[in-house]
């Protein structure tokens, strides 16, 4: 009961009242993966080599365009491990989510998990934050180093581990991530920890990988525009009459997986009902991603005021700054 009680308080601890519960997120991601997309990655010797237990590849950084695909490839690697029974612990970095674009949120929910997988008991040392924290009347583990150590501690007790992070630019204090990761890889442990981490092309997260010798794969566009083109022809599914124009929307899309599905989703919308609403449609779709979001602004500056606030504040900080700068420079 003891033991039982303590578990629970360093659980309770190092969730610090957030909602750690990651497997919602990945099943969501890995639902969207389409066909067999993906799995060319398992086939890349660079990756083959990082995986492999008795290589000392320990860091991978899969770097690539925004909308490009990174965060189902992301699940799909988790997946991958995951049905050869593989320790793998995990998390998405998200703009979308407040407590999910925190740097510290990404470490602590890779130390829930990493409590789970560890099959004995809690660390000594863990137990010993833990205790001196509580006494301290500090009852949610906030501190960075306070947040870097517990983690080290608990991946020290893995005999093996895969750690996936995903979208480490989506980070919104990235330059705090950044000085908690390098810490934490800089550490050397007892066992085997692979670290799998995915970014778009980042100056500030390229030289933290060099510093830390990292592999690296950036896919070449040919891959990505294969990927896409199938997630297109099995989302325009019997719209037969317009699969020979698949090819066009490929080289429309720049690499973006975002584009691809605003075209899906404006064929399926309301007032597409038929093969000349679909011809119309198709016509007046721009040819690539900032064109979508350049007609998209236009036409919320003929919307209400109160339409125009909802859009103000939007996840990404790029994007709130740019359609700000359009509904006030009309």
């Amino acid at each position: 009961m003891i033991i039982e009680k303590l578990r629970d308080g360093v659980f309770s601890w190092i969730s610090a009242g957030d909602d750690l519960d990651v497997r919602g997120d990945l099943q969501t991601h890995a639902d969207k993966r389409c066909g067999e997309s993906c799995s060319w990655l398992f086939e890349d010797e660079r990756f083959r080599k990082w995986a492999d237990t008795k290589s000392s590849s320990n860091i991978l950084w899969y770097t690539a365009p925004p909308g490009s695909g990174k965060t189902v490839l992301s699940s799909t690697v988790i997946k991958h491990f995951e049905k050869q029974g593989l320790p793998t612990a995990y998390f998405f970095y998200s703009f979308s989510d407040f407590t999910k674009r925190q740097a510290s949120t990404g470490l602590r929910a890779l130390a829930l998990q990493l409590l789970n997988i560890l099959k004995t008991d809690i660390p000594d040392r863990v137990k010993e934050l833990y205790q001196e924290e509580i006494a301290r009347y500090a009852k949610n583990m906030r501190l960075s180093a306070l947040t870097v150590e517990v983690l080290h501690q608990l991946l020290n007790q893995c005999p093996l581990a895969y750690v996936v992070i995903d979208g480490l630019d989506e980070c919104m204090d990235d330059v705090k991530a950044r000085e908690m990761l390098s810490v934490l890889l800089n550490q050397s442990v007892y066992g085997t920890i692979k670290w799998f981490f995915t970014s778009r092309p980042d100056g500030q997260i390229q030289g933290m990988m060099d510093g830390l010798k990292s592999a690296t794969i950036s896919p070449p566009m040919t891959i990505i525009q294969t990927e896409i083109r199938s997630f297109l022809t099995e989302g325009l599914g019997g719209m037969t009459d317009i699969i020979d124009e698949v090819e066009s929307f490929v080289d429309h899309s720049e690499g973006s997986f975002l584009y691809s599905q605003f075209l899906l989703d404006t064929l399926r919308g309301e007032g597409v009902t038929c093969d000349d609403d679909i011809r119309r449609a198709l016509n007046e779709f721009p040819k690539g991603l900032t064109g979508y979001y350049m007609r998209t602004l236009v036409k919320l500056c003929d919307k209400s005021d109160a339409q125009q606030d909802l859009v103000r504040y939007p996840s990404s900080p790029g994007i709130s700054a740019f359609v700000n700068y359009i509904l006030t420079n009309p």
